[in-house]
């Protein structure tokens, strides 16, 4: 759609995929968009579920427990 000679726009750019040999054009992106768009929608309405997280309450007591085993270390040096 770039005349690459002069640099001057085509009168249709959204009839072109790219602007030059690397952009692309306006009309592209949006297609790729709806596309996308379309397909986490279709993603979502399947029974997929999102993966659980490990146990935080084991991890925090953990974490817990370390820190008070270290501040025991630090006070009896």
């Amino acid at each position: 759609c770039l005349d690459e000679a002069t640099f001057i726009a085509c009168a249709n750019p959204d009839e072109f995929v790219f602007w030059d040999s690397i952009h692309p054009s306006t009309a592209s992106h949006q297609i790729l968009a709806e596309s996308t768009i379309a397909l986490l929608k279709s993603l979502d309405k399947d029974e997929s579920k999102s993966v659980p997280e490990p146990v935080s309450s084991a991890s925090l007591g953990v974490i817990g427990l370390a820190w008070l085993f270290r501040k025991q270390l630090n006070k009896s040096c």
